[in-house]
């Protein structure tokens, strides 16, 4: 596994699907992919690659099905969450016009759903915008963490400007 690579774990209680989806990421070459069949299998999968301070292959992002036999994909988000505060999921769904689960789709917490059947490239532009986001979020929170770690040492000027960033 490139490490470089970010994981994104795929899980679908039809295998057909959750493995055509994996191919379509696998494909592009920009990401690892990993598949589960179940709530239950995702959970462990999560457990396996995100417990632990030194992990380098975390599970990033979930495409997760909602409606599943054993658990469904609310249910099991809500126990990702429990492993892993800081996994996000898109959900996939055939049902599109069932408020209750397009409402529950953002009161779990996830960023976005996809439709079944899915179309590729929206599928891939709604992952690649995460990764590209996430970046772009991650940049700007180090930086901050930096201005403010050389405010408090005292290295920054101490200009009303320069004492007027936000505490985080």
């Amino acid at each position: 596994m490139d490490a470089r690579k970010p994981s994104v774990l795929v899980v679908d209680d039809d295998v057909n699907i959750a493995n055509d989806i994996a191919e379509t990421l696998e494909t592009t070459g920009k990401y690892h992919v990993l598949k589960a069949n179940s709530g239950a299998d995702a959970m462990k999968i999560v457990e396996d690659h995100n417990k632990g301070l030194f992990k380098t292959d975390r599970v990033k992002l979930v495409l997760l099905d909602i409606r599943m036999p054993d658990i469904n994909g609310i249910e099991t988000l809500t126990k990702l969450h429990e492993i892993d505060e800081n996994i996000c999921a898109i959900m996939v769904t055939a049902y599109d016009t069932d408020d209750y689960w397009i409402e529950s789709v953002f009161v779990s917490g996830a960023i976005a759903y996809i439709i079944k059947p899915y179309k590729e490239d929206d599928l891939l532009h709604k992952i690649e915008q995460y990764f590209k986001n996430m970046a772009s979020v991650m940049k700007t929170q180090t930086m901050l963490e930096y201005i403010q770690d050389r405010n408090k040492k005292g290295l920054m000027g101490q200009s009303s400007a320069n004492q007027s960033l936000p505490e985080t």
